[in-house]
């Protein structure tokens, strides 16, 4: 469950939300807990289902993430989209993306996820960008 309850809903309402989500593996909470201990923001398990479930139900073959903080959402999406799918993912933090990488590689989506180490609106403006997208 999240370390920090906001202020729209109460323990109550959050505990029995967090008990509806299916299990997660290993990797996803050690990341949880990772994220926590940093206080490094990384997506909410609720948040990394909607983002399954929005992958699957659209069959997407590619995405794009902004902020790659320590790569949950882009294994999510990884996973989420299958062997065939890749996800590019865009930070400027080299501290980050090691850490990213590191789980990238330890979930095994390492060759689906590519990380670009740049300021997303330099990269989104950038001809990589766009050749990415136009292949």
């Amino acid at each position: 469950m999240k370390s920090n309850i906001d202020a729209i809903i109460h323990l109550e309402q959050a505990t029995y939300l967090d008990s509806l989500l299916p299990p997660r593996d290993d990797i996803s909470r050690e990341m949880e807990a990772y994220s926590d201990q940093h206080r490094i923001p990384s997506s909410d398990p609720e948040v990394a289902l909607f983002l399954e479930v929005t992958a699957r139900a659209i069959s997407a073959g590619r995405a794009l993430e902004i902020g790659t903080a320590i790569g949950y959402g882009a294994i999510t999406l990884a996973r989420a989209m299958g062997a065939e799918g890749k996800v590019v993912t865009i930070d400027p933090s080299e501290e980050r993306i090691g850490v990213a990488r590191d789980f990238i590689r330890r979930a095994g989506v390492e060759s689906q996820v590519e990380i670009v180490r740049e300021r997303p609106s330099t990269f989104c403006l950038s001809s990589k960008a766009r050749s990415i997208w136009h292949t």
